[in-house]
C-alpha cells in the first residue's frame, strides 16, 4: 500500500479524535504552562489564589493529594467517638443521666456521618462530593458535641468546650478544604458554639476560661490553615515548573530526549505496545538542509521553523503514541498499535504535513519548500523485546538512505520473526 493508509487505520485515528489525540491541552501547551507558572511565582499569591488556568489545575491536585489527610481526620473522629462510647461513663465521669442522650448522638448521628464521609473520600477523592462530605462531617460532629454539652451541663457535667475547638482546628489543618472555604465554615462553627454557650449553658468564670482557650485553639487553626495552604501552593508551583522543564523541550513544547526515551521504554512494554496483535512503528524525521537554512535566514527564523514543524508533527501522534524532539532538527514519532502496511502511509502523511507548511528553504536546496526525510522501523508483535537502541538504529539507517535517495522521501525497515534451520538468526530486518 505505497503512500496510502489503510481504511482501518484512518478509522482508528478518527475514532480517537478529539478525546485521545495529544493536542495543545497536553504536550503542545507545555511552553504556555511554564510561562503561566513562572508568572504566578513572580506575582505571588498572598491571597491564596492563582490565575484561572493555574488555579483549576491546582484545585484538582489539592483535592487528590488531600485524600489521606482527610481520611486521617475522619478516622481520628471515629476513634474519638468510639472511645467516648466506651470510656465516658467509666473513666471520664459522665453522669448516667446524660448517657442515653450521648449514645443517641454518638451512635445515631456522628458515627454514621463519619462513616459516610470516609466512603465518599475513598471512592471519589477528586470529586466535589468529597469536599461536601468532609464539611458535613465537621458540622455534624460540631453540632453533636455542642448538643451533648448542653445536656451534660444540665446535669452538672462540664464537657470540655475545647473538643469543639479541636474539631475546628481539624477543619483548618486536616480537611484539605480551600482556605477561603474553611474560613466561613469555621466562623459559622465558632459563632454556633458561642451562641450555644450563652443561650443554654449557665455562664461561670470557668465557662469563660474555656471559651477563651477554645478561641486560642481556633486562632491557631486559622493561622496554621493559611500557612499550610500557602506552603502547598508554593511547593506545587515549583514542582510543576521543574517537571515541565525536565520533560519538555523549551522551544517546541514536545518531549525532550530524556523524557522521550523514558516514554519509548514504557511504550515498548508488551502490555502497552502489543494490542490486538499489531506491531509498533518508530519514525526519525530530519529536516532537510536545516544547517543551510539557519545560515541563510538566521537562528531566529530557524527556531520559528522548528516550532512550526513541531506543530505539524503533533497531530500525527495519538494519546498512546509518542512524539518528541530527538535532537537539533531531528524529531521522533512512535506509533503503537499499527500494522506494517500502514507505516508508509502515516510517514507520508507526516512528510506531506510539513511540506504543506510552505516554509521557504535555503536557496541551495532543490525542493520548492522546506522538506523532511524520514526513516521508519516497524517492529512485529513477536519482536517487541528488540532493544530500543536497535530499533532506533534501523530507523536511522533508513533515514540515511532517504537522504541518499534525494531527500523529501520515506524509507522503511521491518523487524520480524524469522527462523532459518541453517543459521542461528532469530529475526530478520527487511526493507
Amino acid at each position: 500500500m505505497d503512500g496510502a493508509v489503510s481504511q482501518a487505520t484512518l478509522t482508528r485515528h478518527r475514532a480517537l479524535e478529539p478525546d485521545e489525540w495529544e493536542c495543545a491541552d497536553q504536550r503542545g501547551d507545555a511552553a504556555a504552562r511554564v510561562s503561566d507558572i513562572s508568572e504566578q511565582l513572580r506575582l505571588g499569591f498572598r491571597w491564596l489564589r492563582f490565575q484561572p488556568r493555574v488555579e483549576a489545575e491546582f484545585r484538582t491536585y489539592f483535592r487528590r493529594t488531600g485524600q489521606y489527610s482527610r481520611l486521617a481526620m475522619i478516622f481520628i473522629g471515629l476513634a474519638a467517638t468510639l472511645l467516648s462510647v466506651v470510656l465516658d461513663v467509666r473513666a471520664l465521669g459522665l453522669p448516667p443521666d446524660a448517657e442515653a442522650v450521648s449514645r443517641v448522638i454518638q451512635l445515631s448521628v456522628q458515627l454514621p456521618m463519619l462513616v459516610l464521609a470516609a466512603v465518599a473520600i475513598l471512592l471519589r477523592p477528586r470529586a466535589r462530593c468529597s469536599d461536601v462530605a468532609t464539611l458535613l462531617a465537621v458540622y455534624v460532629t460540631l453540632a453533636g458535641l455542642m448538643t451533648q454539652r448542653v445536656f451534660d451541663a444540665a446535669v452538672g457535667f462540664p464537657m470540655p468546650l475545647e473538643l469543639a475547638a479541636a474539631t475546628l482546628l481539624a477543619l483548618f489543618t486536616l480537611s484539605r478544604l480551600h482556605f477561603w472555604v474553611a474560613v466561613p465554615a469555621g466562623v459559622v462553627g465558632l459563632l454556633l458554639a458561642v451562641f450555644v454557650e450563652h443561650a443554654w449553658v449557665e455562664p461561670t468564670l470557668t465557662t469563660r476560661y474555656h471559651i477563651f482557650a477554645s478561641g486560642v485553639i481556633v486562632a491557631i487553626g486559622f493561622c496554621s490553615g493559611y500557612s499550610l495552604e500557602y506552603f502547598i501552593r508554593w511547593s506545587w508551583l515549583n514542582e510543576t515548573l521543574l517537571r515541565y522543564m525536565a520533560r519538555y523541550d523549551g522551544l517546541t513544547s514536545l518531549f525532550n530526549r530524556p523524557a522521550l526515551e523514558a516514554a519509548l521504554h514504557n511504550a515498548l512494554k508488551p502490555t502497552s505496545a502489543a494490542r490486538a496483535g499489531r506491531g509498533v512503528g518508530l519514525a526519525l524525521v530530519d529536516i532537510d538542509g536545516f544547517g543551510a537554512y539557519n545560515n541563510e535566514y538566521g537562528h531566529q527564523a530557524g527556531d520559528t521553523a522548528l516550532r512550526r514543524v513541531a506543530d505539524a508533527l503533533r497531530p500525527c501522534a495519538r494519546r498512546n503514541d509518542v512524539c518528541g524532539r530527538y535532537g537539533g532538527e531531528e524529531f521522533l514519532v512512535f506509533w503503537t498499535d499499527i500494522e506494517e502496511a500502514d507505516t508508509q502511509g502515516l510517514a507520508d502523511r507526516v512528510r506531506s504535513a510539513i511540506e504543506a507548511l510552505q516554509i521557504r528553504p535555503a536557496s541551495s536546496q532543490a525542493h520548492r519548500w522546506l522538506s523532511v526525510s524520514i526513516g521508519v522501523c516497524w517492529v512485529a508483535p513477536d519482536r517487541l523485546t528488540t532493544p530500543l537502541d536497535e530499533i532506533i538504529g534501523e530507523a536511522d539507517r533508513r533515514l540515511y538512505r532517504a537522504k541518499a535517495a534525494g531527500r523529501n522521501c520515506v524509507r522503511i525497515a521491518s523487524i520480524r520473526e524469522w527462523r532459518d534451520p541453517n543459521t542461528l538468526l532469530g529475526y530478520a530486518v527487511t526493507g
